[in-house]
């Protein structure tokens, strides 16, 4: 039986990925190479990454979290000139304007 020298394959989380490392391996056995479908597989770090950020996000953004946010905004010193509700903040739309000053920092050259 021969080796498949190829290397490892870096794939998304898909789950159709897992079904073509699998089936790729079947048509390497069937041709009497060996394969390790699990092994040769290696998850796009990017991709895992995004989904991360993606729950973070989620979370972020859940207004259930309004009640902490005002007791911890209760408890800062009055008279601070960047003082505001977690209302006031949701309506500036903070994920909006943090990919506004990354598309910004990325169009001006000066990365």
């Amino acid at each position: 039986m021969r080796v498949w020298q190829g290397g490892h394959w870096t794939l998304d989380n898909a789950a159709n990925n897992g079904t073509f490392m699998i089936e790729f391996g079947n048509l390497l056995r069937a041709h009497d190479i060996d394969f390790d479908p699990i092994d040769r597989r290696v998850m796009c770090f990017p991709h895992i990454v995004n989904i991360c950020c993606q729950h973070l996000i989620a979370n972020f953004t859940n207004i259930d979290l309004a009640e902490t946010a005002t007791e911890f905004v209760a408890a800062l010193p009055p008279g601070l000139p960047d003082r505001q509700t977690f209302e006031e903040a949701v309506k500036r739309d903070p994920v909006a304007l943090g990919r506004d000053i990354v598309r910004v920092l990325r169009n001006s050259g000066q990365r």
